[in-house]
């Protein structure tokens, strides 16, 4: 797999979405439906952070309408997703979606701004950056 889908603490409250180069429009929509399954099943709020530090996403014209899709069964307990070293055009398009599906999102630089912003949103103390 060329994503990697972690719990950044052992109570389950930060998923971590790994992008690595040549992610495919395929294998993200199965880990984000798998991903939003295992949101769902947990009964407290949850930050989803997809870290693209390692590669830009690759989303066209026609992938933006399935995300939309996507996006539109998001749990109600997925509280803020936090998208990490992206910029340009994926922001642009990535915000229209996001926007169109009325889910909360941010845009952070680094990780450890992901992980700060995700603490807080959750209203847990940020100890340091370890991830």
């Amino acid at each position: 797999m060329t994503i990697d889908v972690n719990w950044h603490d052992d109570a389950k409250r930060i998923l971590v979405l790994s992008f690595h180069p040549d992610t495919g429009w395929e294998e993200f929509k199965q880990v984000l439906t798998a991903s939003f399954d295992s949101i769902r099943a947990l009964k407290h709020s949850v930050v989803m952070i997809h870290n693209w530090e390692a590669t830009k996403p690759n989303l066209s014209d026609s992938s933006a309408a399935e995300l939309l899709a996507v996006l539109r069964n998001t749990p109600i307990n997925l509280v803020l997703t936090i998208s990490v070293g992206i910029s340009g055009l994926a922001i642009s398009l990535g915000s229209l979606v996001v926007r169109l599906a009325r889910l909360p999102v941010d845009v952070t630089p680094t990780m450890d701004d992901a992980l700060k912003l995700a603490h807080d949103k959750l209203g847990i103390q940020f100890a340091n950056a370890e991830h």
